[in-house]
């Protein structure tokens, strides 16, 4: 057994050189204290010394040390960064990084705990006055839904890091904007519009197969999620049921959507295409150094969509959307709703009536017409009656009575 050797303390204080910082050995009533300081100049791991000293000391007589002063905004973003990066999705994580970092930049420098709430609307009337960039590089105002959102993802970052008093703000009073949809009758001009593909990345340029047709296939088809399309695998295609398992759903519900059958030729020949792999990603992005699949970014098929819908003239159109085409298809053809909420993933079917099922302009304009014949208006329009309007009087002029 080695001696140990005793260390040369120059003020209560000895330079460890596996860390390369100054460590401390001190007593306070009899009782050894030693640790790291965590400085590597002398002068400062002495300031450091001498305020744990009294630190120490005020314990032993029952004298709680002084809160720690809280962080600003930005170590508090940095900190929930570091705790959910890997535990939420990527996408976002990012999200809120990216509402505080640029729309709440004037309160980066800010302690959490002096946040108020006329902070907070400073930031959400800057972020009104604002614009952002969208679609082919037009410039779009910033919504009232747009600050809702970022005033949400700057108080949960004040919450997760412990703020007692979180200022509070009431939401605006939003308006529901159009709701894009691809009616049963365009979807194979989508389609073909799709595959004829474009110049939506720049990264990936024109394509003779591009992979957001595919993916755009399989949300008409099974009634993915833009993120489930991406990222759909080989393996889950049952050919003998003819079903497709979804293997990642957001809900973690187990969905067995069946294939129909256009959409399972157009899988074997494109399978065909690809050498018949048994596994992997349908449409891979490439291939890492170690071999592996890399899918696509979730928004990949933003850019395909929007150009298929400006070029039908859809308004209101995003990858999302095309669940509500799935779902009012099926729900026109007779579908019972309970199994196109089983099919999409959907736990209460109410929210599969409520947000993916619309009625067609159409169908209510019909309605309107049978109300109007049932009222008597089938004929004509009722008749009018002018109101004659009497002659104006002419006033004398009153004389003053001298």
């Amino acid at each position: 057994m080695k001696p140990t050797r005793l260390r040369k303390l120059n003020r209560g204080l000895w330079w460890s050189g596996a860390s390369k910082t100054w460590h401390y050995e001190i007593k306070v009533d009899n009782h050894p204290y030693k640790g790291d300081t965590g400085h590597a100049i002398f002068k400062e791991a002495q300031v450091w010394k001498a305020a744990k000293k009294r630190t120490l000391k005020n314990l032993e007589v029952g004298i709680a040390p002084p809160p720690a002063p809280a962080p600003n905004l930005a170590k508090g973003l940095a900190e929930w960064k570091k705790a959910h990066q890997g535990v939420l999705s990527d996408r976002h994580v990012n999200n809120v990084c990216r509402a505080v970092e640029l729309h709440a930049a004037t309160l980066l420098d800010s302690p959490i705990d002096q946040i108020k709430v006329r902070d907070l609307e400073d930031i959400r009337a800057a972020y009104l006055r604002g614009e952002g960039r969208g679609y082919h590089g037009a410039k779009l105002h910033h919504t009232k839904g747009g600050a809702n959102k970022m005033i949400f993802h700057v108080r949960t970052v004040l919450i997760w890091n412990g703020v007692k008093e979180v200022p509070r703000l009431k939401p605006l009073t939003t308006q529901e904007g159009q709701q894009g949809i691809v009616w049963p009758e365009q979807v194979q001009p989508f389609i073909a519009e799709a595959w004829r593909g474009g110049r939506d990345h720049k990264r990936y340029g024109v394509r003779p197969v591009p992979d957001s047709a595919v993916a755009i296939c399989l949300m008409l088809g099974l009634g993915l999620r833009p993120d489930e399309a991406v990222k759909a695998h080989w393996e889950w295609v049952e050919t003998r049921r003819q079903v497709y398992v979804v293997g990642k759903s957001k809900s973690g519900r187990l969905r067995e959507p069946p294939i129909p059958d256009w959409l399972a030729e157009f899988l074997t020949n494109l399978r065909r295409q690809q050498g018949s792999p048994k596994r992997g990603l349908i449409i891979p992005a490439g291939i890492d150094r170690a071999g592996r699949q890399l899918p696509h970014a979730p928004g990949f098929t933003a850019k395909p969509v929007a150009r298929c819908a400006q070029k039908l003239e859809i308004e209101g159109l995003t990858p999302k959307r095309l669940r509500a085409t799935f779902a009012t298809t099926h729900f026109e053809a007779g579908t019972k709703i309970t199994q196109i909420a089983q099919m999409m993933g959907h736990k209460d079917p109410e929210t599969t009536r409520r947000h993916y099922i619309v009625q067609r302009p159409k169908d209510q304009a019909q309605a309107q017409a049978l109300v109007a014949e049932a009222m008597g208006f089938k004929g004509s329009p009722p008749t009018v009656t002018e109101r004659k309007r009497p002659k104006p009087t002419t006033r004398t002029p009153r004389t003053k009575a001298s």
